[in-house]
């Protein structure tokens, strides 16, 4: 809870920096390094600093200090849409608040034992977890810009999703102030997170580069990290746990796997959905726990409103609208809670269950509908 405040505080604050900012930039100009807002950034370890978006450019300014990295804009073989994203290494960064001195990055202390993970987070709340390995092994490869093709970066774009049916609503991409970059290819969509605002150190959990990439927790994400659990099954095996105005625990081995979803368009941005999933629809699993008659799917209750809530075994707690399941009044039979992946049971961080379903692109979860290592689904009336 203190985490998420600190969070939105943080958020505020850069507004408000934004609301002054016309001040600031007059004051700055001078070509190509005037910026149109100010930004502060958090660092939270061993150390706590607040770097301003004056001290970031000056810092970057330094060439030991500058990092370039080319990002081919899915099409390597024309170079004319090229992005040329410029900032300082993650590492720098970590190196601030990994000890007593914050001049150096501990690298022993990042590749001793277990070491730490780094989470970067983003203005919206959306957030990246690295391995201190991972930092130490790709240095300059992971890099946090504010600059791209020589210019600052913009506030990103607004949109409104499912444009003119009854589930439509506004989403926006945050890009600006600063966004984590990389040249290696195992590094790629969401752990590639734009408009940072905050990076932290917390307790290793076992978070691997291996893991899948999307579910990078929202909110409270030290309280995520150090409950992320064990990936085998519990005494009795796993089972999916359902709470409204009833309370229905369902068995893995008694849960339904009849409807497929076809994750193979999911492309580049999520490799670990691109197969054919296949569990239960999400409206079915609703309907027997939305009201006190379990035989059938409230739908004017769905239409009226309420959360759904899916609560996974590493502590991250994403919610979507009742009304996002519907399309023209009618429950989508393939957004499913799913318990196998290309004909076998869920493995590793995925299992027990899996929430997928709508097209794979890239926004946050309420566009990208996929949540792992679900055990309980809650309805919030």
């Amino acid at each position: 809870m203190k985490t998420r405040l600190a969070l939105v505080m943080a958020a505020a604050v850069v507004l408000l920096l934004a609301c002054v900012a016309p001040a600031l930039a007059r004051a700055e100009r001078g070509g190509v390094d005037a910026v149109p807002y100010a930004w502060l950034l958090q660092l939270r370890g061993v150390e706590k600093q607040s770097m301003t978006s004056m001290a970031f450019r000056n810092w970057t300014k330094k060439k030991y200090v500058q990092r370039t990295v080319v990002d081919d804009n899915k099409t390597p073989d024309d170079p004319s849409d090229d992005l040329s994203y410029t900032g300082v290494a993650l590492w720098r960064l970590v190196g601030r608040i990994d000890d007593k001195d914050p001049g150096t990055f501990n690298v022993r202390r990042a590749t001793t034992g277990a070491g730490y993970n780094v989470v970067v987070e983003a203005v919206d709340g959306f957030s990246a977890v690295f391995t201190s390995v991972e930092v130490a092994t790709l240095k300059n490869k992971l890099v946090v810009a504010n600059r791209v093709n020589g210019v600052p970066l913009n506030l990103g774009a607004a949109s409104i999703k499912n444009a003119g049916e009854p589930d439509q609503y506004a989403a926006w991409k945050p890009n600006w102030p600063l966004k984590l970059v990389s040249s290696d290819g195992s590094i790629f969509g969401n752990r590639k997170p734009a408009g940072v605002v905050r990076i932290s150190i917390v307790p290793a959990t076992g978070t691997t580069a291996s893991a899948p990439p999307f579910e990078q927790a929202a909110g409270d994400t030290s309280t995520t990290a150090a409950k992320a659990a064990s990936d085998d099954p519990p005494a009795g095996g796993w089972t999916l746990t359902l709470q409204g105005k009833l309370k229905r625990v369902i068995k893995i081995s008694k849960f339904p796997a009849r409807v497929a979803w076809d994750g193979r368009k999911a492309g580049d941005i999520n490799p670990s959905l691109r197969y054919v999933y296949k569990g239960q629809s999400l409206y079915k699993l609703l309907a027997l726990v939305d009201d006190k008659r379990p035989r059938s799917f409230n739908l004017a209750k769905a239409k009226k409103g309420y959360r759904i809530q899916f609560i996974c075994r590493d502590g991250y707690k994403p919610k979507i609208r009742s009304r996002l399941i519907l399309k023209n009044g009618k429950p989508r039979k393939t957004w499913i809670v799913a318990k196998l992946k290309a004909g076998k049971r869920l493995e590793g961080k995925e299992a027990p269950f899996r929430f997928v379903g709508g097209p794979p692109i890239t926004q946050p979860f309420n566009n990208k509908l996929s949540a792992y290592g679900v055990i309980k689904i809650r309805l919030i009336f």
